[in-house]
């Protein structure tokens, strides 16, 4: 990976922004020493990157290696900052040549959150830091985090060019921890708000990621991490959440037992129901242009315009076809009235292949309530590659009335195999039913 202009660029050669999260692993993290679940859970967001925080006091070079493996395989990006570490565990040479296999997907951080608020010392260590990694050989990008905790968002801003500058091989980035509490101690100290503070970002033209948490500091305010990931996602900035899961009751956890299944309230939006969230924005490394067709499906029909044959489904059952007028006039781009008349209905998954592995993409879903005469008659859920996109989704009150189409579009990224799942699940009332799916 190299570092180009204000961009993250991945293996092969493309832009990268990181949507990813941070996870501590040690002996008592998480409880069973199931590391590699860990990561695997994971890798079922979405998330296109991980920060690992190992315990390298209790971890082997083995340990780390198995994790960082898994974590290529699920096509996600590795950031490495070892914990607990006697002296430099990155001056070793079981670790340099266990991390060398690694080396297309991984990020060292070099220099983290110094543990005070001094300028002038943080312009000299971080600088000193980025020389002793090259020097031991690493060129895989570097990060350096901002003065005062990482919370110093102006001293990148001020300093970052000559950071940068400090790195013989030019492929660093920054990062600032965005941990501004809504009470507006940081707001006030550096004379930004947190819309002001990114588009000093944007305008400053360096390459800087955020770190995004909810309860943070001074002790126990939230921060409006909902308006951050708008703007990181608005801007192309990176972002990493602190932290997926930590057994000991982290304010901030994302998920509730390590699990993408069980996931915390705040987890939800982080990961599922922002319009920014991981799910709806998150891009693989190395996913390419999509030059695959895209794909419409009848659900229930034959083919009408662009609109195909049903296929790829499992499960399920077909209705016959309604006679009533459909009104499109609330949906941008339609599909022809006769796909809004039929549909399948039922528990049921659609597998769509053909795409490229990992590949980006938009999904859009046509609706309209052809049975039902009112709403809270048909709730279903709709998840996406094992997302939960749609939860008791009611088509008549969305629309408004009976025979409207109405239309879901989400973002979703193929698997490995270049597939995109699609599944509908019973809700409180009645059964899941669509009537076209496009992929583009």
């Amino acid at each position: 990976m190299q570092v180009s202009g204000d961009r993250l660029l991945d293996s092969c050669g493309e832009p990268f922004v990181v949507r990813g999260v941070e996870q501590i692993l040690g002996r008592e993290l998480p409880p069973g020493n199931d590391w590699l679940g860990l990561v695997d859970q994971i890798s079922k967001t979405g998330a296109n990157a991980v920060r690992i925080l190992p315990g390298v006091n209790t971890l082997t070079v083995g340990d780390v290696d198995r994790v960082l493996t898994l974590i290529g395989e699920r096509g996600m990006v590795a950031f490495l900052a070892p914990l607990n570490q006697s002296g430099n565990w990155f001056a070793r040479s079981d670790v340099k040549t266990m991390l060398r296999k690694h080396e297309s997907y991984i990020i060292i951080d070099a220099y983290g959150e110094p543990q005070y608020d001094d300028l002038e010392r943080w312009r000299a260590e971080a600088a000193d830091a980025l020389q002793e990694y090259r020097d031991l050989g690493y060129r895989v990008p570097l990060t350096v985090t901002a003065n005062q905790f990482g919370r110093d968002l102006p001293s990148i801003l001020d300093y970052g060019d000559e950071i940068l500058a400090a790195d013989p091989e030019g492929n660093t980035f920054l990062g600032w921890q965005a941990y501004w509490g809504q009470g507006g101690y940081y707001m006030q100290h550096y004379g930004m708000s947190l819309s002001e503070a990114v588009q000093a970002i944007v305008d400053s033209g360096l390459p800087i990621q955020m770190g995004l948490d909810h309860v943070t500091d001074p002790p126990n305010e939230t921060a409006d991490y909902g308006q951050l990931m708008t703007l990181a996602e608005q801007n192309d900035i990176g972002w990493l959440w602190w932290d997926w899961y930590n057994p000991y009751g982290a304010d901030n956890n994302l998920s509730q037992n390590g699990t993408s299944g069980s996931l915390t309230s705040t987890g939800r939006v982080v990961v599922n129901t922002h319009a920014a969230s991981i799910a709806n924005t998150s891009r693989m490394a190395c996913s390419g242009p999509v030059d695959s067709a895209p794909v419409f499906i009848n659900a229930g029909g034959t083919g009408e315009g662009q609109f195909e044959d049903d296929a790829f489904f499992s499960g399920g059952s077909v209705a016959p076809r309604s006679t009533a007028t459909i009104d499109r006039s609330r949906v941008t781009n339609p599909a022809p009235a006769s796909v809004y008349q039929t549909e399948r209905w039922g528990a049921m998954r659609y597998s769509v292949d053909g795409f490229a592995p990992r590949s980006a993409h938009s999904v859009t879903l046509h609706f309209a309530e052809i049975y039902f005469n009112a709403a809270r008659k048909r709730r279903f859920n709709v998840d996406i590659n094992g997302a939960r996109v749609l939860t008791n989704f009611d088509i008549f009150a969305t629309a408004g009335a009976k025979n409207r189409a109405v239309t879901r579009q989400f973002n979703a990224t193929a698997d490995a195999s270049g597939v995109i799942t699609i599944s509908f699940g019973v809700g409180t009332y009645d059964q899941p039913k669509v009537s076209g799916i496009a992929i583009e």
